[in-house]
């Protein structure tokens, strides 16, 4: 054998083991063989460098330590799940499903225990190794390659030398976190070591990953596309289940509740897929979430501990939030030792008071709550008084009296509302301005440099060197991260502004109906409310900021700094359906419901989701349901994909 021959074959040897000891845990060699084959590649590469790959299993932790991670676009966005925290939630799930399907058979789910690790897209090319990206905000994520090859369970070269991009989860086991004890848990490791700077970090935390999905032409099922990232050596969850209906699902979440115990890592739900393709495109997406999928999540540990003492928090929007400190304790993996406790009305209800027994949970496993009073403790008779000054600038508090009450301090300068402002317009979904922290915040306002967010798009690489723990290079990544974040989309910077009510969704449909900031804050309230989703609160609160002379500045020197206001214009194909509103229903040959409803879109019309006597046509295709129905009750015309052709063609 040629020492090529003899390279070539040593590689495929540790990968073979690799898979076999990391994914089918049946390992075929010892350590000592294991690391004798290692060593005899590592020989060979270094009498023949020429011959080094990137798939090379001595390549895994090659890189050098990187001072931060490139932007990775995604080609397909890596959407969120919704979540369905109970029983009746998942039934709720199904009854969307076959609505939206209109039929009333029983739909066929794949369930998969939901890992609770950190997602990750993995590009292969030729079936060799290629890139690995975090999920990021769905749309853009980071480049973290170099640490996701240091995954001893993560196939340097497929099975079949395919060209395609697999997403799964990163996570560490919890025999491995059992060696870390100064992390808090599994799940902040696995999101902390995949973002380290340098590899050989990552590769001593003994992560792991499990693949659920890949993008390949020619599958029919979900099913199969488990049963291809098999084939292809890649790991992948052995206990996912084809499940036919909501009772084969009830049984499997039923068995996944006690079983996920007893496992050497963290299960936190049951993501519950339907299985066939060519329905979950009939079914589409929300604007955040497919409409075809959602995460289960199990119900939250519960532990007790001592409420030691309320102390209160001021909010960007003024608002006086009571936090409980509490005795450290252990809950689902992290150590936590405070709580929100959401309000004056909350703390009424729960009957907490310092010194009392409390019960804990963390609320999908994440956020901390304290639920109620332990057994055997009596409600608090004093309860708790709010303070009348604001505890951080000492303006008088007022108390605001609605569904909850609240109380909310009146100072215009309170630095409090202003970190929170500023925490909230650089964070991850809004600007996402990389090295804004909470301690740059912080010694930004002390230094008096910045009154509202747009203050910090005039801040100097000079001013900024010269704070605790900056220099010019760091200086100089916040100065570019401000320069980059001037991009970001308007729907992005309206979140950013913090409005009342107007979360990252209410953003997205807002710029969908008024495309810039001058439309948006000329638009009174009867117009708001006309976009589907917006309400009277939301309504009220948009026209009563826009009012403010704080906003009206705020928005002036975003203008001037070149932030986004105004969404970018769509071309459209044509105007042919100008004027015309559409309803779709039924499986269209040619197209999706979606696809269909993009080309009305492209060609000037608009589509709606049920069928009223403002509905100009209905597209139906093969077994309509009740869209058709009504559209004949009410005279209104129906036509086919050979009509709806015509139409486009004009």
């Amino acid at each position: 054998m040629s020492t090529r021959a003899q390279l070539e074959k040593l590689k495929r040897d540790i990968e073979e083991h690799n898979h076999r000891y990391y994914v089918l845990n049946a390992p075929r060699l010892g350590d000592r063989e294991y690391d004798y084959r290692l060593r005899q590649l590592e020989a060979i590469e270094a009498e023949h460098p020429e011959w080094i790959t990137p798939d090379s299993p001595t390549q895994r932790v090659g890189a050098k330590a990187s001072g931060k991670f490139p932007p990775v676009t995604h080609d397909v966005p890596m959407i969120s799940l919704q979540n369905a925290m109970n029983w009746n939630e998942v039934v709720a799930f199904d009854e969307r499903v076959r609505k939206g399907l209109e039929t009333q058979d029983s739909i066929e789910y794949v369930c998969e225990p939901k890992i609770d690790g950190l997602s990750v897209s993995v590009k292969y090319r030729q079936g060799k190794f290629m890139q690995a990206a975090t999920r990021g905000d769905g749309q853009v994520g980071e480049d973290v390659t170099a640490n996701v090859k240091t995954i001893r369970s993560l196939p340097m070269t497929l099975a079949k030398p395919l060209t395609i991009e697999v997403r799964g989860e990163v996570y560490m086991p919890r025999s491995e976190h059992q060696k870390h004890p100064e992390l808090a848990n599994p799940r902040n490791a696995a999101a902390g070591g995949i973002r380290q700077l340098d590899p050989a970090k990552t590769d001593g935390l003994g992560l792991r990953v499990f693949f659920y999905q890949c993008f390949q032409e020619g599958m029919a099922l979900h099913a199969d596309e488990l049963a291809l990232l098999r084939a292809l050596h890649l790991p992948v969850i052995e206990d996912a289940r084809v499940c036919a209906g909501l009772e084969a699902v009830k049984k499997y979440l039923d068995a996944w509740d006690k079983k996920r115990q007893h496992l050497d890592y963290e299960v936190d739900g049951v993501v519950i897929k339907v299985n066939d393709f060519k329905a979950q495109k009939e079914l589409g997406f929300t604007t955040k979430n497919p409409r075809w999928a959602v995460a289960f999540k199990f119900p939250a540990e519960e532990v007790i501990t001592t409420l030691k003492a309320i102390r209160i928090q001021v909010g960007r929007t003024g608002v006086l939030t009571p936090v409980a400190d509490l005795e450290p304790v252990r809950v689902a993996g992290a150590m936590v030792q405070h709580a929100t406790l959401h309000n004056a009305d909350e703390i009424e209800r729960l009957g907490v008071a310092p010194g009392k027994k409390v019960v804990l949970v963390r609320s999908g496993e994440v956020i901390p709550k304290v639920i109620g009073l332990a057994p055997g403790q009596s409600r608090s008779a004093k309860g708790f008084d709010f303070p009348k000054k604001c505890p951080d600038c000492g303006a008088e508090v007022l108390r605001e009296d609605g569904e909850a009450t609240q109380y909310r301090c009146s100072g215009s300068a309170c630095p409090a509302q202003l970190r929170g402002r500023l925490l909230h317009f650089v964070g991850r979904h809004a600007m996402d301005i990389e090295g804004l922290g909470d301690a740059l915040v912080d010694q930004i306002i002390t230094q008096a440099w910045v009154h509202d967010p747009g203050d910090l798009y005039v801040l100097t690489q000079m001013q900024l060197a010269g704070l605790e723990r900056m220099g010019e290079k760091s200086a100089q990544n916040v100065m570019d991260a401000l320069q980059q974040s001037k991009q970001r989309p308007f729907a992005r910077v309206l979140f950013a502004l913090g409005i009342p009510h107007v979360g990252e969704h209410v953003a997205e449909l807002l710029v969908e109906r008024f495309n810039s900031i001058e439309a948006l804050t000329a638009a009174g309230e009867e117009a708001l409310m006309q976009v589907d989703g917006v309400g009277p609160q939301i309504a009220q609160s948009v026209c009563t900021t826009a009012l403010q002379s704080s906003f009206k500045k705020l928005i002036a020197k975003l203008k001037t700094a070149g932030v986004q206001l105004a969404a970018q214009k769509k071309q459209l194909r044509s105007r042919k359906l100008e004027g015309l509103t559409f309803v779709v229903t039924g499986t269209l040959s040619r197209y999706s419901r979606d696809e269909a409803q993009a080309l009305i879109k492209d060609h000037g019309g608009k589509t709606a989701g049920s069928v009223s006597k403002q509905t100009d046509y209905v597209l139906a295709g093969e077994a309509a349901g009740s869209k058709l129905d009504k559209a004949r009750n009410l005279g209104v015309r129906v036509i086919d994909q050979e009509t709806f052709e015509t139409l486009l063609r004009g």
